[in-house]
């Protein structure tokens, strides 16, 4: 009796910690939530003529169905990342799921550009799933199943988008602009059951409620701050609906940095996310987003302009992002085994010198699209490096129910780097001269941002390393396979 007791103490204590099994069908609904996501969220990148002929409008309204997922789903990840610590999470995710869901069936039959609009914006919620993925696979898998897995789930988001594009542009050329948002809907749909039946739960409580003030402020900055940085290009930076947007959200994010580094908000924890161990990959995560989504501006332009370019089609350039999805999910392979070799923490400098090659590559090779594939599959292996291995680093200094929380910070802080790079790198671009040389100086610009960030880190390292959270209580340990000199003690 006194056994079976024990027994059943231990059931119940495991189901406590998990609803259902941490197994394969779990690892299978935690990658599709992360990579069918982003890839729906992502659809309209290559789209924006096709979106301008079907909806007859300007290509700077069509650009919206690009930069309003983008917007929402920047806005979107602070709040889905505060019901991630808990049993809410499956909730959120499902939520997050529906409304997806909706905004791929008015995308698919609407007639008008506001309700199409209105449904592109949906489908960026998609964006904001990602952090309580990974949450759930911290929570859930253990050891080196839990290192290889948040590693795939950190390069799904840019796998995702890689496949979405040139996907995309075949369907659109092929059967017309609907039919992608069509196999988009279909594809929700299934995304919802499987998600329903297979995403792993959790009993565990969310601490304290949710911070309405801290997400109005940390929303009204982001978005303004997307919006300036996407549409500077094209109204000028100094024009008064920059300026405005721009100086909105700078003091809309300072006063929320204020309120939240007093104590006064529980959304991020900015005193824990500015010490030392955090900050690192706090800052290449921008610093990779913002690089990546240059180059990409760069590429795309090298390819398709006519005069000093190649003068490909769109279509063909879409393609491009494919050779970068495929080796960010074969980099992500290697930095791991690198990092078990040499030690995590100089993945990040390993990875910001891939990114530097890449770029110092295309400044000298871009006379033909072989070249500026292989500088693409090049970046990929950087973001292997980067992307995928922050939040390695970011989960072993903070709590488990403030997995989601903080990675969504992170996310944020991506999000914001791909706006700014997108419109930093056609900026520089521009007054550059706008031609050939134009984009050599951009790209060797861009390379040695790089190679001082890569050296910063690198002294950083030398000097011990990132080290655990000065927080009592936080520092949680890492899988065997993970622990390296200098991470954590």
């Amino acid at each position: 009796m006194k056994l079976r007791r024990r027994v059943r103490a231990g059931r119940s204590s495991a189901s406590e910690r998990d609803e259902t099994p941490s197994g394969f069908a779990a690892k299978t609904a935690l990658i599709l939530v992360a990579g069918s996501t982003a890839m729906v969220a992502s659809l309209g990148a290559p789209l924006v003529p096709a979106v301008a002929r079907e909806f007859d409008v300007s290509y700077a309204g069509a650009q919206w169905n690009l930069t309003g997922p983008l917007l929402v789903g920047a806005v979107a990840m602070p709040i889905f990342g505060a019901f991630g610590g808990g049993r809410a999470r499956k909730p959120a995710v499902l939520a997050g799921l529906f409304v997806i869901t909706i905004g791929s069936v008015l995308t698919t039959f609407s007639h008008e550009f506001g309700p199409f609009l209105a449904g592109r914006c949906l489908q960026g919620f998609g964006l904001a799933l990602t952090p309580l993925a990974i949450a759930a696979a911290r929570e859930h898998f253990e050891g080196r199943r839990q290192e290889s897995l948040i590693s795939v789930l950190s390069v799904a988001t840019v796998a995702g988008a890689g496949i979405a594009h040139p996907a995309a542009s075949l369907m659109a050329a092929g059967w017309g602009l609907r039919s992608t948002f069509l196999v988009a809907s279909v594809v929700n749909g299934l995304l919802l059951l499987v998600t329903i039946t297979w995403f792993p739960g959790s009993r565990r409580r969310r601490n304290g409620a949710l911070d309405l003030l801290g997400v109005t402020l940390m929303g009204t900055g982001v978005a303004t701050c997307l919006v300036g940085f996407t549409s500077a290009p094209r109204w000028g930076w100094s024009s008064w609906p920059t300026l405005g947007l721009l100086g909105t959200g700078v003091v809309a994010i300072a006063t929320w940095t204020w309120r939240s580094w007093s104590g006064r908000g529980n959304l991020v924890d900015l005193r824990l996310a500015w010490q030392r161990g955090l900050l690192e990959p706090h800052a290449v995560a921008f610093l990779a987003a913002l690089g990546v989504f240059a180059m990409v501006s760069l590429a795309t332009l090298v390819t398709q302009d006519p005069d000093w370019g190649l003068g490909e089609s769109i279509a063909l350039a879409g393609f491009l992002q494919l050779p970068y999805s495929i080796t960010s999910v074969i980099g992500s392979r290697v930095a791991l085994a690198t990092g078990r070799r040499i030690g995590m923490h100089w993945v990040l400098p390993v990875g910001c010198g891939v990114f530097a090659l890449q770029a110092f590559g295309l400044a000298m090779w871009h006379s033909d699209l072989l070249a500026i594939a292989v500088c693409m599959a090049i970046g990929g292996i950087g973001g292997g490096f980067t992307l995928a291995c922050v939040p390695l680093l970011i989960i072993p200094h903070v709590p488990q129910e403030g997995t989601a929380n903080m990675l969504a910070f992170s996310q944020v802080l991506r999000c914001v780097g791909s706006s700014a790079g997108s419109a930093l790198g056609i900026t520089l671009f521009v007054l550059l001269g706008g031609e050939g040389h134009a984009l050599v100086l951009t790209a060797a610009a861009l390379g040695g941002v790089w190679v001082v960030t890569g050296l910063l880190l690198c002294l950083d390292n030398k000097g011990g390393g990132p080290g655990p959270s000065r927080q009592e209580g936080t520092v949680m340990p890492l899988p065997s396979s993970l622990a390296a000199p200098g991470l954590i003690p």
